[in-house]
């Protein structure tokens, strides 16, 4: 059966993300990416998506950022269960996993209103 998770990959240039990568880099990176077997392209450029058993994720990704040093690989993860979301980093061979934080606001009472609106509406 397996656990499924839809993944978005995003690779932009570090430190600077607002220049262009090179053509040659851009394909060296899709032919890496699409050698996975696990990504689709999604659009021009350097982003795929997929939903797929991928537990090498993270050692297939460390390796892909070892081999492209000047480009940051941004994954968001998706999982099957509901609180498994999550955002990997991946540059010069290494991983940084973030998980969202969830905060709430404290009460205010002026903030208060009748029932029947909903809560967001204020």
């Amino acid at each position: 059966m397996g656990y499924y998770t839809a993944f978005e990959l995003q690779v932009r240039r570090y430190p600077d993300p607002e220049t262009p990568a090179p053509r040659e880099d851009v394909d060296a990176i899709s032919e890496a990416v699409a050698a996975l077997g696990v990504l689709e392209a999604a659009g021009d450029g350097l982003g795929w998506s997929g939903f797929a058993k991928w537990y090498e994720c993270d050692l297939d990704m460390c390796s892909l950022s070892a081999r492209f040093p000047d480009y940051l690989f941004t994954i968001f993860g998706d999982g099957e269960q509901r609180e498994d979301i999550w955002r990997g980093y991946y540059y010069r061979g290494r991983v940084q996993i973030c998980r969202p934080r969830i905060t709430w606001d404290a009460f205010d009472p002026d903030r208060t209103r009748p029932p029947g609106r909903d809560c967001e509406d204020d």
